[in-house]
């Protein structure tokens, strides 16, 4: 259970500058598209465009480690979590 929220107080936004293309709550594995936005436009309106992700579940996972300042992508990934095995 994952929550992402891109930039600070963007809610506000309703939406402008976001697409998501998967609903909340929906099962999805990795490489899923979840969603994209303009971050230019976000930065051009004064939002603060830091991406807070956070687990929900830990308790469910043996080791769940932020790694920090790799930047985000498909190939660099943000989070490492060890199953319970």
């Amino acid at each position: 259970e994952m929550i992402i929220h891109v930039g600070i107080n963007t809610v506000q936004l309703e939406g402008k500058h976001f697409k998501k293309y998967v609903e909340e709550g929906a099962h999805v594995k990795k490489g899923t598209k979840l969603l994209s936005f303009d971050l230019d436009a976000l930065k051009k309106e004064g939002y603060d465009t830091v991406v807070p992700i956070i687990i929900s579940n830990t308790a469910a996972f043996h080791e769940v480690t932020g790694l920090i300042g790799t930047g985000a992508s498909l190939e660099k990934p943000v989070i490492a979590i060890k199953n319970n095995q």
